[in-house]
C-alpha cells in the first residue's frame, strides 16, 4: 500500500494530482488544472467550451458541457474515423458556438489513432476546424501543454 501518497493526496489533492509521479504522458494533469483555474476565474457554464484533445476531465471539473457528442477528438483524429464525423464536429461547433475553445499540446495516442500528431499539430491536417479557429477565435492563454481561445 502506498499510505505515504495517501497523505500527501488527502492534504493536497490538487497538487497530489498535479505532480503524480505515476501519471501516463498524455493525462497532463498539471495543465488540465490550469486550464480549470483559467475557467474559474474568466468563464461561466453557459459561455460554453469545446476541448480539441482527450483531457475531458477539463469538462467535468469546469462545469461546462461538451457542445457535441465528440466530448474526445480521438474518433475524430484517429484513421479509422468516419468523414462525416468531421463534418458533424464543424456543424455542432458553428451551430453552439461555444465562448471558448481549448486545443490541446502533447497528447498523441498513436496506439489509439495511428497518428502520431498531438491535437495542436493535427489541427494542419483539418482545415476546416483550423480555419473555423482562425476566423472566429483569438488566443487568450498559453499554457505549456494547452492553448485556450476566445471567440472574437
Amino acid at each position: 500500500m502506498r499510505y505515504e501518497e495517501l497523505r500527501e493526496w488527502r492534504a493536497d489533492p490538487e497538487g497530489f494530482y498535479m505532480s503524480y509521479p505515476r501519471q501516463l504522458p498524455f493525462e497532463l494533469l498539471r495543465g488540465q488544472f490550469e486550464v480549470i483555474h483559467y475557467f474559474e476565474k474568466n468563464a461561466t457554464p453557459r459561455d460554453g467550451i469545446y476541448l480539441w484533445g482527450s483531457n475531458c476531465l477539463i469538462y467535468y471539473l469546469s462545469g461546462h458541457q461538451a457542445p457535441t457528442r465528440f466530448v474526445s477528438n480521438l474518433g475524430i483524429i484517429s484513421l479509422w474515423a468516419q468523414p462525416s464525423w468531421r463534418e458533424e464536429l464543424i456543424r455542432d461547433l458553428r451551430k453552439a458556438r461555444p465562448r471558448f475553445i481549448v486545443v490541446t499540446r502533447d497528447d498523441a495516442l498513436p496506439t489509439i489513432t495511428y497518428v502520431n500528431l498531438d491535437s495542436e499539430s493535427y489541427l494542419k491536417t483539418f482545415p476546416q476546424l483550423e480555419g473555423f479557429i482562425a476566423s472566429n477565435y483569438s488566443p487568450v492563454a498559453d499554457f505549456e501543454t494547452f492553448v485556450v481561445y476566445r471567440r472574437s
